[in-house]
């Protein structure tokens, strides 16, 4: 009986610890000259002029600012002269569609959709009526019948951020970063805190190197 009691409180242990942690898995790569001895550490952050009075874009930039911060770099006032220029940029692309059940057509697992293919769309209604004609409901000219199956799709999402810092002065690059991740959520807004803490682990990183960066998040 205590032995009993004593597997049935192992395994919910590690069911707890288990349900605890879920694990964000992004592409990062980096290329960089940045210096030993930053003389000034003082940047600005330079936007597009179609970034200039996006909402969107302000949030993503709070938050490169809460990253720089921790990296011991501050933004310029407005009485400041910046030694460093900070661009950012992020988009959000279908890289395919996954189906499974029974369907017609093809036996190919990804499919992609060349129809919704940026961020900015902003439509993810399924409706048939917003595919040209050739394209079926699901995304692609040979995906199957619509009618008489029973499979189902889901698409995915390859959301990419990319951060630039060069010196305000000579327009010299000295940290470039992109990093990006696949997901079946399209919404980018829940990738960014992700995809800039992946951006910048291990600030400035390795030159020319690509790496796998999992992140352990607590549900």
């Amino acid at each position: 009986m205590k032995n009993s009691v004593k597997l049935s409180a192992l395994g919910l242990i590690i069911a707890v610890l288990s349900g605890c942690a879920t694990t964000f898995s992004s592409q990062v790569t980096t290329f960089q000259e940045w210096p030993n001895t930053a003389p000034t550490k003082t940047y600005v952050l330079d936007r597009t002029a179609e970034q200039e009075n996006d909402l969107e874009y302000k949030q993503y930039a709070d938050r490169l600012r809460e990253k720089l911060s921790q990296l011991g770099l501050t933004e310029a006032t407005a009485n400041e002269t910046a030694a460093l220029s900070v661009k950012m940029a992020y988009a959000t692309a279908v890289t395919g569609v996954k189906f499974t059940g029974s369907y017609y057509g093809p036996r190919s697992n990804y499919y992609y959709d060349p129809i919704w293919s940026l961020h900015y769309s902003r439509f993810y209604s399924r409706s048939p009526f917003f595919y040209p004609a050739g394209y079926s409901y699901f995304g692609g000219p040979f995906s199957g019948s619509l009618f008489g199956s029973d499979f189902y799709s889901r698409r995915y999402y390859l959301h990419q951020l990319a951060v630039t810092i060069s010196d305000k002065s000579s327009g010299k690059k000295l940290f470039d970063v992109r990093a990006s991740t696949e997901q079946s959520n399209p919404e980018i807004v829940e990738q960014i805190p992700f995809l800039l803490s992946s951006a910048f682990q291990n600030f400035p990183g390795e030159n020319g190197k690509s790496v796998t960066v999992n992140l352990q998040l607590l549900d």
